[in-house]
């Protein structure tokens, strides 16, 4: 739960960070007297760090608690020999992973759609828009390198990633969990279990 609140405030910082930045490379082409003072940007772009890293770690929080634990010993070499094993539906004969498999396959059913899609489609939407308003506001971009919104244009293909790459690999994961674990199920019920080479 440690690390939970941790990756949530790097999150937090990370997220404020960004926004400082939007808004200053926003008021580049402004003159000085109408731009937002430093002092202010700096006190709104840390309520968004707080509220964004409070809100992403009460969510995370929320699903780590619906999670089963994964068994004592399991690495990360675990969870990827796991991932093979959930991607072939064969296990292995080893009962660290063939058991890490389960319980990372019952996990990820376990996950509400809110948490395992919606809200992050929600938070890249937003990423999205702002990057892409940024953008089209500023177009024709006056002569130079230093004028073209490069963190915009940046944020703009990295959220356009995500929108079109988190939803078909979410449900392939789902899908995939599913039909091991219906593997698992039929092959319990004819008595046969589904094992890997030796």
């Amino acid at each position: 739960m440690r690390a939970l609140w941790i990756g949530s405030g790097l999150f937090g910082i990370a997220m404020g960070l960004v926004f400082f930045v939007m808004f200053s490379v926003m008021e580049a082409g402004t003159p000085p007297d109408q731009r937002i003072p430093t002092v202010w940007k700096a006190v709104l772009c840390t309520a968004l760090a707080l509220a964004g890293g409070t809100a992403f770690g009460l969510l995370m929080q929320r699903a780590v608690q619906r999670m089963s634990p994964l068994p004592r010993g399991a690495t990360m070499a675990t969870r990827r020999a796991a991932a093979q094993v959930i991607r072939r539906r064969r296990l292995t004969g080893d009962p660290l992973v063939d058991e890490t498999a389960r319980i990372v396959a019952r996990n990820s059913l376990r996950r509400s759609p809110w948490s395992a899609l919606y809200s992050p489609m929600i938070v890249f939407l937003i990423g999205f828009t702002a990057n892409a308003w940024s953008v089209l506001e500023r177009f024709p971009w006056p002569e130079g390198i230093l004028a073209v919104p490069w963190i915009n244009l940046f944020g703009f293909a990295f959220f356009l990633f995500l929108l079109t790459a988190t939803p078909p690999l979410t449900a392939r994961e789902r899908k995939a969990a599913l039909a091991f674990l219906n593997t698992l199920d039929e092959a319990g019920r004819t008595g046969s279990g589904p094992e890997g080479d030796r």
